[in-house]
């Protein structure tokens, strides 16, 4: 944590390793992660990589007046109320997580079929999730291989652009 030149900022390096995959873990998560929990349906151990650097920066716009209450005091002792005004600040945040397969299997939903032995690695930011080398295998046999870049939310005009192969 520093503050400087009056600004606060706050930055988290965190790691977990074979992190098991459990309902304990899911109730602990963001609801926006429990969703894409629910969209992958993973099963196993995972390492996760955390990485949060956040700040406050003055916001553009008008702030808002805030009034002060004055304490009870006789009417000609209390003061006037003083009108102040309220901080304008917005975060200022970069958050990343990396999460890598250790022993894993899933059913996700754009391809309804459980994977396997899954490898390769998945990188959450705010606007989008990269998926890196992704491979896994069928019980039945085959592989199933796929990279590329999902935004993050549930707009219609988002664009998944993904490569996807299978054996």
């Amino acid at each position: 944590v520093a503050w400087p030149a009056g600004r606060p900022s706050l930055a988290i390096n965190a790691a977990a390793r074979n992190l098991h995959l459990d309902a304990g873990l899911y109730k602990l998560l963001p609801e926006a992660w429990r969703k894409g929990w629910d969209q992958a349906k993973p099963e196993g151990s995972v390492d996760v990589d955390l990485k949060y650097r956040g700040g406050f920066e003055t916001a553009v716009g008008p702030s808002t007046p805030v009034v002060v209450a004055a304490a009870k005091l006789p009417v000609d002792l209390a003061p006037a109320p003083a009108p102040t005004t309220a901080p304008t600040t917005a975060p200022a945040d970069r958050f990343e997580a990396s999460i890598r397969p250790v022993k894993l299997a899933m059913t996700p939903r754009v391809i309804p079929v459980r994977l396997e032995n899954v490898k390769g690695e998945l990188l959450i930011k705010p606007d989008q999730i990269t998926l890196k080398d992704i491979t896994a295998t069928r019980k039945s046999g085959g592989t199933v291989a796929y990279s590329g870049v999902v935004p993050v939310g549930s707009g219609k005009e988002a664009v998944w652009n993904l490569k996807l192969s299978a054996k």
